[in-house]
């Protein structure tokens, strides 16, 4: 799909959780699940775009692992169609799209009553299908996030392995690829621009997530959130391109040499992303990439014109975007998992908790020092040692679910 046409996408929509929440249920359920992100909203959503296929498997168990409602809406070609999962896995209300304005009306009323009326004629009118989901989004309180954000990311993967390798974990959620051979052992995987996100890490999700071996691999995306990272696994390290610490810049290049099997690359890495520098997040890129053999990559430019560079590469092949696959469940009943996913969520609550409390702390150390009492600052100060401790002992305890099997 050429860049600048329109995309289609699905959205599973979770209400009254929080990004870590949803992204736990959803690999308790399936591990190597390799969808996008959690997008958090100030209005108690969290959106997943992720494939039509994925969502109607997790939508019901995920609802009833939350507790609360979980919307799926897909904008595919002229078509936009919503459904509708509620707590107890067997009240499940559409897919509805308009032609059946009961059906709509259903929907909406089951979502605590929302406009009904406005969303049944929202999903029967003629405009086009992105439109229809954001006039329907509005009648029944849905946030619509921005897309055209996913589409901003340009970036690439470096993959130390073969391309043969790399090709059969492609294509992945709907998304094609541009395989570029470098050397024997090692390849540049570039999103196409194909499917609702041109983020990179779509694309490392799987090599890192999805069933069999991970593959080691660097990925870098110098687009409005300029990174880099490391990943040989469920876990990764990353780094600001636009503003590294010289602490994230050793940590970086020590697992760059570690994932690489290659220990001379440490200190030219470390040289090349050299926090010192005054440069851009594209001129660290670009050095990084000359390092690890791939300087004639244009770092720096669009995700159009790096499309358009790859396509035009010797021996590059073009892994062409295929329908998403359904999500290998390992539990088909939520009961199986729902232990495991409350001790994670509590855990993640009493985390933010002591984040807050820090918080507090520190400006009650501002407090003392500059009005007084200034005797408190002592106590406030091992206060805060110990939230910190706290935080640091829960974050060990909270790796991703599928590190832990």
């Amino acid at each position: 799909m050429p860049y600048g046409e329109p995309v289609d996408y699905t959205l599973l929509q979770a209400h009254n959780t929080t990004p870590g929440d949803v992204e736990d249920a959803i690999r308790l359920l399936a591990p190597h699940w390799a969808g996008g992100t959690a997008v958090d909203h100030s209005d108690f959503w969290v959106t997943v775009p992720t494939t039509e296929t994925a969502a109607r498997a997790l939508a019901p168990r995920l609802a009833s692992l939350i507790g609360d409602d979980v919307v799926t809406t897909t904008v595919a070609g002229d078509e936009c169609r919503m459904a509708l999962d509620r707590p107890g896995g067997d009240r499940t209300v559409g897919p509805v799209d308009g032609r059946d304005t009961g059906a709509a009306t259903e929907l909406a009323g089951a979502l605590r009553g929302r406009k009904a009326e406005e969303f049944a004629a929202a999903l029967a009118t003629d405009l086009p299908a992105a439109e229809r989901h954001r006039s329907a989004a509005r009648a029944l309180g849905l946030p619509v996030p921005d897309l055209s954000g996913l589409r901003q990311h340009a970036g690439l993967l470096v993959v130390w392995a073969a391309a043969g390798t790399v090709r059969s974990r492609l294509p992945v959620d709907g998304h094609g690829a541009h395989v570029v051979p470098l050397g024997s052992n090692a390849c540049l995987v570039v999103p196409d621009g194909s499917g609702w996100s041109t983020d990179p890490r779509t694309h490392g999700r799987a090599f890192t997530r999805t069933a069999g071996t991970p593959l080691p691999v660097v990925g870098i995306d110098w687009g409005t959130n300029p990174a880099m990272w490391v990943s040989s696994g469920p876990e990764d390290s990353t780094l600001d391109l636009a503003a590294p610490s010289r602490g994230q810049v050793a940590a970086a290049a020590a697992a760059v040499a570690r994932v690489a099997g290659r220990p001379e690359l440490e200190t030219k890495v470390a040289a090349a992303l050299d926090p010192a520098a005054d440069v851009s997040a594209g001129r660290r890129a670009a050095d990084l990439l000359g390092v690890l053999g791939a300087g004639d990559v244009p770092a720096g430019a669009s995700a159009g014109d790096l499309a358009s560079w790859a396509a035009e590469r010797d021996g590059g092949t073009h892994v062409a975007a295929q329908p998403g696959r359904a999500v290998a469940l390992r539990h088909d009943d939520p009961a199986a998992v729902a232990p495991a996913f409350r001790q994670r969520r509590n855990l993640r609550r009493v985390r933010n908790a002591a984040g807050i409390l820090e918080l507090v702390g520190w400006v009650g150390i501002v407090i003392f020092v500059t009005q007084g009492p200034i005797v408190w600052a002592a106590p406030t100060i091992v206060a805060i040692g110990l939230l910190e401790l706290l935080r640091r002992y829960l974050k060990r305890r909270l790796p991703p679910p599928e590190s832990r099997r």
